[in-house]
């Protein structure tokens, strides 16, 4: 855990493995390496659909036009329409199955620039999309409700306590409460769930492991209501993060002392605790926006598969992929046990029940295929309550609880979207 081949802090591993214990029943692979030679840093990558795509960056960091997608079934690399511009050290977000590119430096790294770039994968085109407000470099991106997405801090050289809200409707940009004490200011892990953020270690004169989760007012998304967590073992700068399920993992980066990471921490919000997962077979750093993943069917189970393309340590390390699949029974989405082997053949939402309720309610849906879906609550003057479901789910029936005891009598409604399907049931609080 924690070390390389070279150099290894046996005394203090030892001691962290005796306080952890390590999640059972992961494996780690190898998969086809990125296209192109040398190492590659200051990339992005995210997941939409079946592929993986991976841009900017370049053997030492300064920016290039990179820009490459990977199968995920097929197993086979491309080289897709480059970058409009070469861009280091910024990211990529999903929203409404498109991809934009936020931050990041043209002629350095730490040189931010203003445009926002989006690619359409049904054209395979990019185009200019706006400019955003204060360039950063260093920066996470994120969406929320397909509509919003979040710069979350950058500042390669200075430090930058800000967060930059991007409303793909209105074309409009405005500010988001930053955490209120001083987190890494760039190259750190971030995830972004439902309307959970998360934000762990990085740089910030010094190498980081504090950890926070931000919760963001769905009728105020301006206001996020900060917590401080339990923080990682280890500082590190440069390290990646993706959030799926309720949990949060982070694949830490370098650590003090010129000693690279071969694990995987990963934090679950039902106990406040990270447990630590050790074997990644290229310990690497600067994969800081290059941890993705997503829930898969493993072995007739369910299970979260993560993906590791890219990093380096210190010129080292040649563009692996590298996957970790870790086994779960993803419980926090109540999947209903079929009584037969079928799997659904359509999408559907079906009708709330109890319905009147007083003030729990259970919402029944399928997923034919595996998609991102979004389940949201709206009252009766269609403002948004809450967001019960949003991400990838693997094909299957669910159901998830919806609890009104903070809500009144009256009418609300239930809005499934799925790929080509939507659907919106009416339901009734009596209470």
């Amino acid at each position: 855990m924690f070390g390389n081949s070279n150099r290894r802090l046996t005394l203090f591993l030892l001691l962290i493995s005796s306080l952890f214990s390590v999640q059972l029943y992961t494996q780690f692979s190898t998969l086809e390496p990125l296209p192109g030679n040398g190492t590659i840093w200051g990339h992005s990558s995210v997941i939409l659909n079946d592929t993986i795509y991976v841009s900017g960056g370049s053997s030492d960091g300064s920016p290039s036009c990179y820009f490459a997608k990977y199968s995920i079934n097929g197993g086979v690399w491309q080289f897709s329409m480059s970058l409009p511009l070469p861009r280091s050290g910024g990211d990529m977000a999903v929203c409404r199955d498109r991809i934009y590119y936020i931050g990041g430096g043209s002629k350095s790294i730490d040189a931010a620039e203003k445009e926002v770039f989006v690619y359409d994968p049904e054209t395979g085109e990019w185009k200019y999309e706006t400019d955003i407000p204060m360039p950063v470099s260093g920066n996470s991106a994120e969406c929320l409700n397909d509509s919003l997405i979040y710069s979350f801090y950058g500042g390669w050289n200075t430090y930058e306590s800000i967060i930059q809200v991007y409303n793909i409707n209105s074309r409009t940009w405005f500010h988001a409460n930053p955490i209120p004490e001083t987190p890494g200011r760039r190259s750190f892990a971030c995830g972004m769930e439902g309307n959970t953020i998360y934000i762990c270690g990085g740089y910030s004169g010094g190498f980081r492991n504090d950890f926070w989760t931000g919760v963001v007012d769905i009728n105020n998304p301006g206001k996020i209501a900060w917590s401080r967590r339990l923080p990682l073992a280890v500082n590190t700068s440069r390290p990646g993060g993706t959030a799926i399920n309720g949990k949060f993992y982070v694949l830490p980066g370098e650590l003090p002392g010129a000693v690279v990471n071969d694990s995987v921490a990963v934090w679950s919000a039902e106990n406040d605790q990270w447990i630590y997962i050790d074997g990644k077979p290229d310990a690497t750093s600067n994969l800081n926006n290059c941890v993705i993943g997503r829930k898969i069917r493993s072995n007739n189970s369910a299970s979260i598969q993560l993906w590791f393309p890219g990093g380096s340590f210190r010129g080292k390390i040649t563009r692996p992929l590298e996957s970790l699949i870790i086994n779960s029974s993803l419980e926090d989405q109540k999947v209903v046990k079929n009584t037969n082997t079928l799997l659904p053949s359509r999408f559907e939402l079906y009708q709330n029940y109890p319905n009147p309720f007083n003030p729990v309610t259970i919402i029944k849906f399928e997923v034919p295929i595996d998609s991102y879906i979004r389940l949201n609550i709206y009252d009766i003057t269609g403002k948004l309550l809450t967001e019960l479901a949003s991400g990838f789910y693997i094909s299957g029936t669910y159901e998830l609880k919806f609890d009104a005891v903070n809500l009144s009598s009256g009418i609300f409604f239930c809005k499934f979207s799925g790929k080509n399907y939507e659907k919106t049931s009416k339901m009734m609080l009596i209470k």
